[in-house]
């Protein structure tokens, strides 16, 4: 015979009825079957010996049951092909052969070869004209994976440090608020006084009053006192109100912190692109030390292109040097109020092992 097909594999998703699986690839014997079955939370497990196999001319069937039951929904079923690899075919010089020997013995040679194809189609396979070895590629995907754990667990405590902030802040708001409620009642005690005062100073002079001129003076020095403190209290409430002010605004700016989610990282030099930003909505850029470095960790960043509200000393308009930075861990970070959805910021230098990351 002739194998016109290079298929090499059945799959199945359980429905909690289908207890028979046909496969329609070529095989000789029922040991040249495996079978996998995958459940609900991605764990596969070979069930070959737990399964019937019937072969026919141009493949066959496999009856599964899952503890006694059909394959249950969210569950898969494979079969593939398990060859050998051995050649059993012994031709003897000077001897008949019947030809199907030869033919049987060249298709099983392709059903190995098709075996093969099959796997290598699932596997993991560098560029043609990579240099990369096996062992090179395990171990960028171990690094890789322990950046991504790494920048995770700091992704964690910065949400954490920042909700601690916005608590924090929070409650100094409420303090501040409560301070300056206080400030102005005592303002306003104050001026009530003042004018009890003067309204003993406009008094009519009496002969009581010049006998009692002690009185007069007092009461003017009253006046003068009731009145000093009332502008103090007016100032110290003034005071207040902007100190409770400053602190609402740092609650919210802790509180959008702790609440943003992570936009880019960059860990080369070049122009660094953040788009789909939030107009008016802050961008937190940090400097962190990604822990495979042995320098500290450090950056010299400007923003070239996009609008930015502000030049106060946490935020950065466009052209404005953002920092340059050389320290250990999480040195150093600024907030951006972009008027655009996109900001460009140019990274001129940054030390080995440092990661730069925009949040919004």
């Amino acid at each position: 015979m002739t194998l016109d097909s290079a298929h090499s594999r059945e799959v199945y998703q359980g429905n909690s009825s289908a207890t028979t699986f046909p496969f329609f690839f070529t095989v000789w014997d029922a040991a040249q079957i495996a079978v996998t079955v995958t459940d609900a939370a991605g764990a596969s497990t070979d069930v070959t010996a737990q399964c019937a196999i019937t072969l026919a001319d141009n493949g066959g069937s496999v009856r599964y049951l899952h503890e006694n039951a059909p394959l249950p929904d969210g569950w898969k079923l494979a079969i593939t092909r398990n060859m050998p690899f051995t050649q059993g075919v012994d031709l003897v010089s000077a001897s008949r052969f019947d030809p199907r020997v030869i033919e049987d013995a060249l298709d099983q040679a392709t059903a190995e070869r098709q075996q093969l194809a099959e796997r290598l189609a699932r596997a993991v396979v560098v560029e043609t004209t990579s240099s990369l070895t096996p062992e090179d590629l395990v171990q960028s995907l171990y690094a890789a994976r322990e950046e991504a754990k790494a920048a995770g667990s700091a992704a964690g405590q910065s949400a954490a440090q920042a909700a601690n902030s916005a608590d924090e802040a929070g409650a100094a708001a409420g303090a501040a608020t409560a301070e300056a409620g206080r400030a102005q009642a005592e303002a306003d005690r104050a001026k009530n006084e003042a004018g009890r005062a003067a309204a003993l100073t406009g008094l009519e002079r009496t002969d009581r009053v010049d006998t009692e001129s002690s009185t007069v003076v007092a009461s003017a020095t009253a006046v003068k006192t009731a009145y000093d403190t009332a502008v103090e209290a007016d100032s110290a409430a003034r005071e207040a109100r902007a100190t409770a002010l400053a602190a609402q605004a740092a609650a919210t700016q802790a509180a959008e912190a702790a609440t943003a989610s992570l936009k880019k990282t960059r860990t080369s030099t070049g122009d660094w692109t953040l788009t789909d930003l939030i107009p008016r909505k802050p961008v937190f850029v940090t400097i962190h030390h990604n822990n495979t470095g042995t320098s500290p960790a450090g950056a010299k960043l400007f923003v070239t292109s996009g609008s930015v509200d502000g030049q106060a000393s946490r935020t950065a308009p466009a052209g404005y040097c953002l920092g340059h930075v050389n320290g250990s861990q999480s040195a150093w970070g600024t907030v951006l109020i972009p008027t655009e959805r996109t900001v460009v910021i140019r990274v001129e230098s940054i030390n080995p092992g440092t990661v730069c990351r925009a949040y919004q």
